[in-house]
């Protein structure tokens, strides 16, 4: 007997390349998002950075570990940790 699908869509979030020294890219379902904004959040907690782009500038950040989080209207993706070079 076969397990059925979830009726739960569930979004995934990836970025590349990580670690990175200057701009991540990101995907939602392995597709490039739209209409999507995007929160790094520092190990403060603190919003260091907000971009509606799937491609983000990070050379401004100092080194170290982060957390990408993404939001679109009522959906709301995990946050996944990058690290800054």
């Amino acid at each position: 007997m076969q397990n059925s699908p979830s009726s739960d869509f569930k979004n995934e979030l990836s970025i590349y390349p990580n670690p990175s020294q200057n701009v991540i890219n990101i995907k939602i379902d392995k597709q490039v998002p739209i209409g999507w904004s995007f929160y790094i959040v520092d190990i403060n907690g603190l919003i260091v950075i907000k971009e509606h782009e799937s491609i983000i500038d990070i050379s401004v950040l100092s080194n170290g570990s982060y957390i990408i989080y993404a939001a679109k209207e009522t959906e709301y993706l995990d946050g996944i940790k990058f690290i800054k070079q």
